[in-house]
Formats: structure tokens, C-alpha cells, sequence
């Protein structure tokens, strides 16, 4: 590393402030890698924990991790999710960079360390050589898929002509029904929205959506700060769905959708996603995120909610591969195993629903 450069661990409110200016910039800034979307899952017993690379006294990138506790183990799993992410990049600097990533992981008693969706393929590229050189097990594995659509230098009408006829057909149709869009905003208004995608979640099986202790902050955060916008459509007085939208890095990203029990003969989170995009695009933003495809995607045949996201005439991304770093490789290997077996999905699953709602139960 050159000498006027060193990587440390973000501790400080100094560090994380500046922190805040990288990962909430238009060049290099994800919404994974902000502490406002990590620190929540701290009472869940989540770690959110930042390496920081200074060039000088002024920090120029890094990456934020969050290690997850592992139920009766003992350890954790270390997951960076859209990083590392930098201002400026030398490789050299790759090195110093994984050796506080090991510490890091020491400090947690880390089964595995994953670094997931890195966006600059040239620093991705470098840090999984750095892996490597240490002669640590580390496997790859295919970047997610994701549905983008392009909007720099493009209009309304030009996407609207992107989007299948299927699409184009259910936005007129919540038009015909006379839906209204509203930007949600009140405390009551993200609750309802909240309480439409977890109807959503239910549903379809799933259980990504944090509890709403978990994630208001997030939503306050996002709206008070014109970051992102939570949109809902209307018939009537009544809330039929929702989505949430960042815009974070030069983009839009789409983080959560979903519509009340009932809702769906409406087509309502069509005309959710179409006023989005206008908005967009009256931002100047480059793209609109719609989110990764699922591990079934077929692009030949894509089926629903990859059809979904498709047809508004995204293009598929694929992010750079997965850098794992299996640190405890009989342990890991046990994991992947149960991760496998159906039953072990379940599992999975449960886990995750218990560890989202242990604040709800010490409460």
C-alpha cells in the first residue's frame, strides 16, 4: 500500500459521517452500504461493521459488513452486500483491504465471509486475487441477475415502447379503473404500505420483509431525506398496494412491493412502478432497478415475477460473481448441506422469521 494510504475499521461518528458521503453518492453510492439501513438489525444481534481505506486524512471508499449470528453455533455469517465500493482504487491496495477483512472476521468468530454484488468489476477483480494470495478457501459463485431498465437519455414514450403489450395492458387497465398514485409519507401511510407487503410475503411464502420496528427507520430515513419515496395507489380512500423505490448511486432501486388481499384484479403495482419511472426520469437518473431475478429464471421462458419485472423492458444485468471465503470449511460445508435438503430450506426460513422478530419477542 502506498504510504499515504491505510485501511482501519469505521468506529468513529467523524468516520461514519464520512462514510454517509461515499455511500449515499451519486457515483458510487448502494443502499446496502449505508449504516441507516444496517444499524436497525443491530437488535436483532446483527454486527454492522465498516473497513474504511483512507488515502491521507480522507477517506475514499471501503466496505460495510453485517455478520449474522448462527443459532447455537456460536459464530456468524459475514455478508457484504453491493461492495466494496471506493472513490478511488489502486490494486495495491487489495491486500491491506482483505487483511481487515480477516481480522474483522476473527473478531466474529466467522464461519464464512461473503462479498455479494460488488459493482466495480475492476476492484472486485483485484480483492478476489488478494483472497487468493493469502492462500485462504475461497469458492465463487454467479453474480445474481438483475432486471435494469436503461434510462439515460430516455423518454417516457420511449420506455413505455420497451415495455411487452401484456405490461402496457395492465397499466391501462388500473388507468381505467381509475386508480390514483399518492406518495406515502405519514406514519400511518408507511404502516399500511408496510402491511401490504407483508400480505404480499404471506402469500407468496417469503420472508424477506423486515418487521416494521426494523424498518420504519429505514422509510423515515429515505422519505425525510428525498432518497427514496414510498408510493402507494389508491381506489378511493383505500390503499391497494405499495412500493419503495431508493435513489441512491445514480439510480432508482426497487426494495419492496406488494399489494393487500383482493387487489391483484386491479393491476395496481403496474401503475405503481410507471409513475416511478416518470419520476426518474424527470430526476435524470441512469436507471431503474427492479431488483434481482429469481434462481429459477429462464430467459427463454421467464414465469412470474421475472415475467413481471421483464416486461417493462428491462434488460438482464449480472452482477460480478460472489467471493466466498469459507473460514470454518467443515462447519460451512454443513451449512451448504442443510441449505440444500428441503427440509433444511424450511429451516432457513424459520430461522430467519425468528431472528427478524426477536425484538418483537423480548417485547
Amino acid at each position: 500500500m502506498t504510504p499515504n494510504a491505510s485501511a482501519r475499521l469505521i468506529e468513529t461518528d467523524d468516520d461514519k459521517k464520512a462514510w454517509h458521503e461515499i455511500s449515499e453518492s451519486a457515483g458510487a453510492g448502494q443502499m446496502h452500504q449505508c449504516y441507516w439501513w444496517a444499524d436497525p438489525l443491530a437488535k436483532t444481534g446483527v454486527r454492522p461493521r465498516g473497513i474504511g481505506l483512507w488515502k491521507g486524512s480522507r477517506l475514499v471508499g471501503g466496505a460495510l459488513f453485517r455478520s449474522i449470528p448462527v443459532p447455537y453455533v456460536g459464530a456468524h455469517l459475514t455478508q457484504c452486500l453491493a461492495g466494496p465500493i471506493h472513490l478511488d482504487w489502486d490494486p495495491e491496495w487489495a491486500d491491506h483491504f482483505v487483511s481487515k477483512v480477516g481480522d474483522l472476521a476473527k473478531a466474529d468468530n466467522s464461519i464464512e465471509v461473503a462479498i455479494h454484488g460488488c459493482a466495480n468489476r475492476e476492484l472486485h477483480r483485484d480483492v478476489a486475487f488478494a483472497f487468493l494470495r493469502r492462500g485462504l478457501n475461497v469458492e465463487v459463485k454467479a453474480g445474481a441477475a438483475e432486471a435494469v431498465i436503461p434510462l439515460g437519455g430516455a423518454s417516457l414514450d420511449g420506455v413505455w415502447k420497451g415495455m411487452n403489450e401484456g405490461t402496457r395492458r395492465n397499466i391501462r387497465k388500473a388507468q381505467k379503473n381509475a386508480l390514483e398514485i399518492r406518495e406515502l409519507t405519514t406514519g400511518l401511510e408507511l404502516r399500511l404500505a408496510h402491511d401490504a407487503w407483508l400480505a404480499t410475503a404471506q402469500r407468496k411464502g417469503f420472508s424477506d420483509v423486515r418487521p416494521w420496528e426494523l424498518l420504519e427507520p429505514v422509510l423515515r430515513h429515505c422519505v425525510d431525506s428525498r432518497m427514496g419515496k414510498v408510493y402507494g395507489s389508491f381506489r378511493g380512500d383505500r390503499m391497494l398496494a405499495a412500493i419503495f423505490v431508493t435513489f441512491i448511486g445514480g439510480q432508482a432501486s426497487y426494495v419492496y412491493g406488494g399489494y393487500v388481499d383482493g387487489a391483484e384484479e386491479f393491476a395496481p403495482n403496474h401503475l405503481l412502478h410507471h409513475e416511478a419511472i416518470k419520476h426518474c426520469l424527470e430526476r435524470g437518473l441512469k436507471a431503474y432497478n427492479l431488483g434481482q431475478l429469481t434462481g429459477a429464471y429462464d430467459p427463454a421462458r421467464p414465469q412470474g415475477i421475472d415475467q413481471f419485472k421483464l416486461g417493462f423492458g428491462a434488460r438482464v444485468d449480472r452482477r460480478p460473481d460472489s467471493i466466498i471465503w469459507k473460514r470454518m470449511p467443515r462447519v460451512a460445508a454443513g451449512l451448504d448441506w442443510i441449505r440444500r435438503q428441503k427440509a433444511g430450506k424450511k429451516l432457513a426460513e424459520e430461522l430467519k422469521r425468528r431472528l427478524l422478530s426477536k425484538k418483537e419477542e423480548a417485547r
